[in-house]
């Protein structure tokens, strides 16, 4: 016993780590990454290695020398791919591309890059902050809006982007204050050029735009509202459907729908906390 009391330590770490990892992978909070489950796997005999080669050194009246011999080669090689798979998963996180399939797209592959994906991510929660500037009497409207209404609502994409340039001017990272100005303005601009508020079309709408015009039509129609319930998810994906190549990007609409059990699990993940 006191050969492995540092194993028996490391094992219980691990035993904590792995729980917390499969807890969060359940409630897809985290997505699967495949060095790090092949760590997984590895780590924990190299553990089990290091401990009975702890034991089994001290003990060569009980352990013939091939055994041991076995036992030790066993250890370096299971210590050296966890260190290998280590080093490839951090790689993975902190330098390596994404393998989406958008940044499998030759016209995106120049763009996604780590940084350009946190700076969307980061941005993305505040697309309708232009919404403080809208009277609560027509945020809360439980009917139809008014052509007047309607005017008045569209400004939230404008005004959105003005307070987050103005916002972040002392911030220096430059591309990020564009991303959040850009995905809040333009979010609502459609495919085919009918939306608002400059009318934009095709590629000529941001990427991060387009993107959010997709999670912000499918969030709406999935959420309750104060003037409806929440649509089921085959309604709401059908809206996206129907809205490709004239609402939406058709390359980008086609990938979230491909993603649909994911998004699905996601959302019951989300109402469940």
């Amino acid at each position: 016993m006191p050969h492995i009391k540092l194993q028996l330590g490391c094992l219980l770490v691990f035993a904590y780590i792995l729980w917390i990892y499969l807890k969060d992978m359940r409630q897809s909070r985290i997505l699967c990454n495949p060095w790090f489950d092949l760590l997984l796997i590895v780590a924990p005999w190299a553990i089990v290695f290091d401990g009975v080669t702890a034991w089994t050194v001290n003990q060569p009246a009980l352990v013939p020398a091939w055994l041991n011999l076995t036992l030790h080669t066993f250890f370096f090689i299971t210590m050296d791919l966890t260190i290998i798979f280590s080093m490839l998963y951090m790689w993975h996180i902190s330098v390596g591309l994404p393998e989406k399939p958008l940044r499998r797209q030759p016209a995106y592959r120049a763009l996604i890059t780590r940084d350009y994906l946190m700076n969307v991510k980061n941005a993305a929660p505040m697309h309708d902050i232009g919404k403080i500037a809208i009277p609560d009497s027509i945020l809360q409207k439980p009917g139809r809006l008014t052509a007047e209404e309607f005017e008045i609502m569209k400004t939230h994409t404008v005004r959105g982007g003005e307070i987050l340039r103005e916002t972040f001017r002392h911030l220096d990272e430059p591309d990020y204050i564009e991303i959040a100005y850009e995905t809040a303005r333009y979010h609502h601009e459609k495919w085919n050029g009918k939306g608002y508020p400059e009318g934009l079309s095709g590629e000529a709408i941001p990427l991060h735009a387009r993107v959010m015009a997709i999670a912000d039509v499918f969030d709406a129609v999935s959420a309750k509202r104060c003037y409806r319930e929440a649509m089921p998810p085959e309604t709401c994906f059908a809206i996206i459907e129907n809205g490709a190549g004239e609402d939406f990007d058709p390359a980008l609409a086609a990938l979230f729908l491909a993603e649909k059990e994911q998004i699905i699990r996601l959302c019951e993940n989300q109402r469940q906390n």
